[in-house]
């Protein structure tokens, strides 16, 4: 652990990776991605499931900076370009501390999701992103540079998902985590 005097010039960033370890894709081992985060000089590494959340401290304050260095490095680790989200925990908190989902109460059958973007929404686009394409999911609340949704059972065991709709109509790659997978991250994640 960080000894806690050090922590005023550093920043707690959260890097969410997009598209591995999906149905055999992009397979990413948790401990591998850990060593690489450790490799590249970043400290008090953690990694959440194996959907790529990885948090870890820096001296770098610039966020483009330290995602495009994230980039390159899990690039040439793995030999194909993954784009990574990055937050810092202060703000993932503060995401699950606003909670338009209500007190915890997401209805029987549904589930809560987000998505993050890599940038603030351009409020243009808001009338278009509010009106889902199909009926597997609704956009809740839309913030500065995340979307709130309940996605709905489509059979089969699958879900509706609103990533395609929103990186459609805002012209952005998104990603998008289940609303427990970031109350998990935001109430363990060491600050």
């Amino acid at each position: 652990m960080i000894d806690r005097i050090h922590q005023a010039d550093r920043v707690r960033y959260i890097a969410f990776l997009r598209g591995i370890n999906m149905i055999g894709s992009k397979v990413m081992k948790m401990h591998d991605l850990r060593q690489l985060f450790l490799r590249a000089g970043l400290d008090d590494v953690e990694t959440f499931l194996a959907t790529g959340n990885v948090a870890f401290w820096t001296a770098e304050t610039n966020p483009m900076q330290v995602t495009h260095l994230l980039e390159q490095w899990l690039a040439n680790e793995f030999g194909y370009h993954v784009h990574v989200f990055l937050r810092t925990v202060a703000a993932i908190r503060q995401i699950v501390d606003h909670n338009p989902f209500g007190l915890g109460q997401v209805p029987s059958g549904s589930k809560a999701y987000l998505s993050l973007l890599p940038t603030p929404i351009d409020q243009r686009h808001l009338p278009l992103v509010l009106k889902p394409k199909n009926q597997g999911y609704t956009i809740l609340h839309i913030g500065d540079a995340e979307i709130y949704s309940l996605v709905f059972p489509l059979g089969n065991g699958r879900y509706g998902n609103p990533t395609g709709d929103i990186e459609k109509e805002l012209g952005v790659l998104a990603t998008t985590r289940n609303w427990t997978t970031i109350s998990r991250i935001a109430r363990t994640t060491s600050q």
